[in-house]
């Protein structure tokens, strides 16, 4: 029996599905993701996958890990994907046009809320709502950190009002899930650039995003994307689905 996924959606189910059904390596290809591929240090430990769960105005993850650490400490991988679309994905202009948009340019507010940088920062800014200020409400966290003037204000505010959870019993679960989770990890997974890949949210937003390229899990995890990422290209391998650089 054989799944082929389309794109970066294919391509995560194929990746994380494969680790998740395999009873011999699976964990252990958890740790080789997080440790060798993402950067992360630490041994973790009692994986729990969540697929695109819903965090309502926060955006919606590709995919939510949660662990334990070495200390036996709850933690969150925020991780989010994007593909190439049969077209070279250029992080650098993904980097200009959230610039352009947090700065008030109305160019490339259709489809923003794809961004990579601008999907990141919202789970940053989720995260930072629901830790710093454990035991409250995110609305009345929200109430003091939001000003009318705030350059960020795109960020913490949607359709004019601040950001919401809503009353969905799924969602209100999963951010019951994640109020014990005293760290977070930040994950993005992209096609390979022509220049070295520096996201630069740690200096700019104040966070650190660790990055992964498709064509390294490619590489380390052939057993489980292969099929899905040699099926979203074509014969003569001038394009893919999901890589810049077809195989």
């Amino acid at each position: 029996m054989k799944i082929f996924g389309y794109s970066e959606r294919g391509a995560m189910n194929a990746l994380f599905y494969g680790m998740a059904l395999d009873k011999e390596r699976g964990e252990e290809s958890m740790r080789v993701f997080i440790k060798d591929l993402a950067k992360i240090e630490g041994n973790f430990t009692d994986f729990e996958l969540y697929n695109e769960f819903s965090l309502s105005d926060f955006g919606d993850p590709d995919l939510m890990i949660k662990a334990k650490n070495e200390n036996g400490e709850h933690v969150v991988f925020f991780i989010e994907a994007k593909a190439s679309c049969c077209k070279y994905y250029n992080l650098q202009d993904q980097k200009t046009h959230h610039e352009d948009y947090m700065n008030g340019c109305d160019k490339y507010d259709k489809g923003h809320a794809s961004n990579l940088y601008f999907q990141l920062r919202l789970k940053n800014y989720f995260f930072q709502l629901l830790h710093d200020f454990y035991g409250e409400s995110l609305e009345q966290k929200q109430e003091s950190m939001v000003i009318d003037n705030d350059p960020q204000l795109r960020l913490k505010q949607s359709r004019g009002r601040n950001r919401k959870i809503g009353e969905n019993v799924v969602v209100e679960r999963m951010v019951s899930t994640i109020k014990d989770c005293q760290q977070a990890y930040y994950i993005a997974i992209i096609p390979k650039q022509r220049t070295n890949i520096n996201l630069g949210t740690e200096a700019k937003y104040g966070f650190e995003t660790h990055t992964i390229t498709w064509e390294d899990i490619y590489s380390k995890f052939k057993e489980y994307v292969g099929e899905t990422i040699e099926f979203n290209q074509n014969k003569e391998r001038t394009k893919s689905q999901i890589l810049n650089e077809p195989v």
